[in-house]
């Protein structure tokens, strides 16, 4: 069955595409290089911080951030399917109708994700995986609009583009 279909950033407001990161909290920062790489590619990730008392506000903010996002990314290292919250934010991705990437690092993916196509995420720098994600992000039917929306606004708000529209302009509308 496909996904519902997500809003554009159009309707959204949103620029940048937005990726949830999900990871066991040992690996918290490992999900934080990895979201500094994505940036490279106008990707925001958001890595939720890890705290002793997960209280309500905390997972409302989680839930709106899953809401905004325009995909996930799930970093299966050992002990992944024993985290409880780990096992929610798929649930809640898949429940939201996001592509879910799965990166292993030494677990599988499995249940919900179970059917999709892992990348292969031990013994690789974050330029190269988040490379590899951004490949994925932009090639998949779910995913490749957005992407193409977060290039172009990119790319409006670059200097460069601003240089060109002005050096294009008639004489009289330049001023």
């Amino acid at each position: 069955m496909p996904a519902p279909a997500r809003p554009s950033s159009h309707s959204t407001g949103k620029q940048s595409f937005q990726l949830f990161i999900v990871h066991l909290p040992e690996y918290k920062s490992s999900a934080i290089k990895l979201r500094d790489a994505l940036s490279a590619f106008d990707v925001a990730g958001f890595v939720a911080h890890a705290r002793a008392q997960r209280t309500p506000k905390w997972q409302e903010n989680v839930m709106d951030q899953l809401r905004s996002s325009d995909a996930l990314v799930a970093l299966l290292h050992k002990g992944f399917y024993e985290n409880e919250w780990t096992q929610q934010e798929i649930g809640a991705a898949v429940g939201c109708g996001l592509l879910v990437i799965p990166v292993t690092f030494g677990e599988e993916p499995r249940g919900f994700i179970g059917h999709y196509e892992p990348l292969q995420g031990k013994g690789k720098s974050y330029d190269r995986l988040a490379d590899e994600l951004r490949r994925v992000l932009k090639g998949h039917p779910q995913t490749r609009t957005r992407m193409a929306e977060s290039l172009m606004g990119r790319v409006v708000a670059s200097d460069i583009y601003r240089q060109a529209v002005q050096a294009t302009r008639p004489p009289e509308e330049a001023e």
